[in-house]
């Protein structure tokens, strides 16, 4: 006796559903009664999604998503939903090509929609929710100025930041903030780095996604400079001068500092609060000192000077009235190199001057 019987499903019937069959043997007439039986069977292949429409939602759910693709209904047993591992509602039964559902609340990019029928599953990576962006500092705290230093709270105010703490990272121009604070889906607070600069950005990252990053946000504290130390120096430069101050960086920023309008020979980071310079040679009095840390420029005026020329002996001190004789005068501090000069005997100036060296005119 025989306990089975095989059959061949007809071409184009794809799907889900009931299946009758029914048995007839060969000899029966076709008066008489056949064996009918009735089960359930899968017919076709795996569910498969090809796309999705809309593929953006809000970050509070509840936007209908329909879902494109095969064989995704009717289910007989078993049928659900999920973004990013979140149930989703199911608002109507799944035909073969469509499935419509409702999505939970969210946020983030590229969360995985899984649909699950009867045992088979099939998945499709692009859905995502609105992105976070920056409105700015709200107007009871707009702490736009921080110290080199840092550690100072700021905050931020804006949109889609969750409605639950999602762990957000905030960055100031590509610098993580010690730490981020989530307050409300319109609210996060941020202690920032230590750093140096003007105008910098603000970006915020939740759940891999970049908000939208807000430019010229927040700046820090230019360099500020006291008096140095032995403030007259020697024509001649290559001499090392301490600066104190603050704001100068917790690191070296490549620094820069001048006097006058001449860089020093080279610029030696100390500290938050110190820089030493390696002058260059120069001539003149009360000249500024500039340092650069992060392209912002701290100033103090009548700074520095330079020991001014002096003279010692001229060779032959006596001359015909009638002028156009030559004269050397020897000395020191005339420079390392010309500058504009001149020499005046009495009142009157020489007809020509021209600087030989460092000690001599």
């Amino acid at each position: 006796m025989q306990s089975a019987v095989a059959c061949v499903v007809p071409s184009a019937y794809k799907g889900y559903g009931d299946a009758s069959v029914i048995l007839r043997r060969a000899t029966d007439a076709d008066g008489e009664p056949g064996i009918l039986g009735k089960t359930w069977f899968t017919f076709a292949g795996v569910p498969i999604i090809t796309a999705i429409f809309p593929a953006v939602g809000p970050i509070s759910g509840g936007q209908e998503v329909t879902l494109y693709g095969s064989n995704l209904g009717p289910a007989k047993i078993f049928l659900q939903a999920r973004i990013g591992g979140t149930a989703a509602m199911i608002t109507a039964i799944p035909t073969y090509s469509t499935a419509t559902i409702k999505t939970p609340q969210g946020r983030g990019g590229n969360k995985k929609v899984e649909l699950l029928i009867d045992g088979q599953v099939t998945e499709y990576s692009y859905f995502s929710y609105v992105a976070a962006f920056i409105v700015g500092l709200p107007l009871y705290d707009r702490q736009y100025n921080s110290p080199g230093t840092g550690s100072i709270s700021l905050t931020v105010a804006g949109l889609n930041f969750g409605t639950t703490d999602p762990t957000p990272r905030q960055r100031i121009d590509g610098s993580a903030c010690e730490a981020t604070e989530w307050m409300a889906d319109t609210t996060l607070r941020c202690k920032d780095a230590a750093g140096v600069g003007a105008t910098k950005y603000l970006s915020v990252t939740i759940d891999l996604q970049i908000a939208w990053t807000l430019t010229e946000l927040v700046s820090y504290d230019i360099p500020s400079l006291s008096v140095p130390r032995r403030m007259n120096r020697a024509g001649t430069g290559s001499q090392s001068v301490t600066i104190a101050g603050a704001h100068f960086g917790h690191a070296s920023y490549s620094g820069g500092m001048r006097y006058g309008h001449t860089a020093c020979e080279t610029t030696r980071w100390i500290a938050d609060t110190a820089t030493t310079c390696q002058i260059s040679s120069g001539v003149r009095g009360t000249r500024k000192i500039s340092v650069t840390m992060g392209i912002r420029v701290g100033t103090t005026t009548e700074a520095k000077s330079f020991d001014t020329g002096y003279l010692s002996v001229t060779r032959k001190t006596n001359r015909a009235a009638t002028g156009s004789a030559s004269i050397t005068i020897h000395g020191g501090n005339m420079g390392l190199t010309t500058y504009t000069k001149g020499i005046q005997e009495g009142h009157t100036g020489c007809e020509a001057t021209e600087w030989e060296s460092e000690t001599s005119m």
